[in-house]
């Protein structure tokens, strides 16, 4: 929800909207080869934006 994420450059905020963060269980793969993909690319992009703002990185 923070507009000033430096996520927002690399991410389609309103298909994560609609897709993954709306969606019961899976997106199709798991992306980890885990049954838990969704919540799991969720804390990937929650690390990735944490990581981006400790470092001062932009896109």
């Amino acid at each position: 929800d923070d507009p000033a994420a430096p996520l927002h450059a690399l991410v389609n905020t309103r298909a994560l909207r609609e897709g993954l963060l709306t969606s019961a269980g899976d997106y199709g793969r798991p992306w980890f080869g885990q049954l838990m993909a969704g919540p799991q690319m969720l804390a990937y992009l929650v690390q990735l934006n944490v990581w981006m703002e400790r470092f001062h990185l932009t896109v």
